[in-house]
């Protein structure tokens, strides 16, 4: 069985590493776009990803074809200061990307469960598989809403499940999250990870080594990813 499914883009620092993944992100939603006429792309809202953002954001691409949807969103209003959506829209959703479709995942459904039935109606309405998905992990090994220890984790990671959306409460949080489950990631044509500092390198490595998804849940997207995880490493 093949372990190791990154490939590693060595950067000087931040700058650049956000500059070489914008470029390649750029790229992608550029060529779906000229083939198809339309990009989707799936995208996780965290530090690592905050310069990305602000970068790819001024890319000069025909936005106004791109739909953009999150990956992972708390049960929380817009309002809160919470919402991966309130982050998006003040980092991604500006300057030239402001011409962007936007999808998310939260509505005023009154429990989560029916709240990830409605995202997941508007997910299954996107093109799939998405062009591409931009992935955070923590030092734990945790990445796109896939917690150690949450309600659904399970279900979330399940290759074969069917659910597009789950509602997932993540323990040591007290919060619930709605997720998009690991087929719709995993199926991506091009999958980024921004890396910062050695301790997430030293976790990714650890990561790409034999051992339970259920305790490093980045592993189960590194071994179903379609195609090798491009990360983009800055000390």
């Amino acid at each position: 069985m093949r372990l190791a499914y990154t490939e590693c883009h060595n950067c000087a620092g931040r700058e650049e590493a956000a500059e070489k993944c914008a470029l390649r992100l750029a790229a992608e939603l550029s060529l779906a776009i000229h083939e198809r006429g339309r990009a989707v792309m799936a995208v996780s809202v965290s530090a690592d990803t905050q310069l990305l953002f602000a970068v790819l954001s001024q890319t000069d691409i025909p936005w106004s074809f791109v739909t953009l949807a999150l990956i992972d969103e708390c049960y929380v209003p817009v309002t809160a200061p919470q919402s991966r959506e309130r982050a998006l829209r003040a980092g991604l959703l500006q300057n030239r990307a402001a011409a962007a479709r936007f999808v998310g995942l939260y509505n005023e459904a009154r429990t989560a469960e029916l709240a990830a039935f409605s995202a997941s109606a508007r997910i299954n309405r996107l093109s799939r598989p998405f062009d591409c998905a931009v992935l955070d992990m923590d030092i734990q090994g945790q990445t796109a809403g896939f917690f150690k220890g949450s309600s659904r984790l399970q279900a979330a990671l399940n290759r074969e499940g069917r659910a597009l959306v789950l509602p997932n409460y993540v323990k040591f949080s007290g919060e619930t999250h709605l997720t998009m489950t690991l087929p719709l990631l995993a199926e991506a044509g091009l999958i980024v990870l921004p890396l910062n500092g050695r301790k997430k390198l030293s976790v990714l490595e650890e990561a790409e080594q034999e051992g339970a998804a259920k305790d490093m849940p980045v592993r189960a997207l590194l071994r179903a990813a379609r195609q090798p995880v491009q990360v983009f490493f800055s000390l």
